[in-house]
């Protein structure tokens, strides 16, 4: 299933960005990446991404995920956020899944899920010639839905251990007959730095 996004990124950028988080883990490099709510006193730290379903074959497509941690006086937490593109004829998302990292299985409650119905429409138009010189124009029309499925997995303590290293990270989750596993890679390199910082410090 391909990805149904057709927002055009700055490709050179991205991939500068990319290269210089992969062979540093810079957090700084991550825009966005810290931001300060004085409105409730909470430091924001999140990271995104987008991955494609490593399961062949299967109506379910691919992953924007978010992950944020919330820091205030008394709370730390972690929480990932997913939103997954599937086909209209697919199943809907199991509530429990999994996630694994350096080496360590976790079964995952997901919550807050809700399908949003997306849908768009193209327009293309062909000019050729006909055999008599004249100027032919074809108009086709063609329509395209699809269901994204969001929602909430927090970590607990245990999780955050093992991935604070930063090794092997991913997610499965179920969507009736059709499995989506998700391997997670700029994240899982920054979460020690994104773990590691205490504004409270300061």
């Amino acid at each position: 299933m391909r990805k149904f996004n057709v927002s055009v990124k700055p490709a050179v950028a991205s991939v500068f960005i990319l290269l210089a988080i992969g062979l540093s883990g810079c957090l700084s490099l991550v825009p966005g990446y810290h931001v300060y709510d004085e409105f409730t006193n909470t430091h924001r730290y999140t990271l995104t991404e987008s991955e494609s379903n490593a399961e062949y074959g299967s109506d379910i497509g691919d992953a924007d995920i978010k992950c944020s941690r919330l820091v205030t006086a008394k709370s730390d937490s972690v929480t990932f956020y997913f939103s997954i593109e599937r086909e209209t004829n697919s199943f809907g998302l199991e509530p429990k899944g999994f996630m694994k990292a350096n080496g360590k299985q976790f079964e995952i409650q997901l919550s807050d899920i809700f399908d949003e119905e997306r849908s768009r429409e193209r327009t293309t138009i062909t000019k050729d010639s006909t055999a008599t010189g004249k100027q032919r124009k074809t108009i086709s029309t063609t329509h395209q839905n699809w269901i994204v499925t969001n929602f909430v997995v927090r970590a607990t303590p245990e999780m955050l251990a093992a991935i604070r290293t930063g090794k092997d990270m991913m997610f499965r989750f179920y969507f009736g007959p059709d499995m989506a596993t998700y391997k997670i890679s700029k994240i899982s390199t920054l979460m020690y730095s994104l773990l590691n910082q205490d504004p409270r410090k300061k």
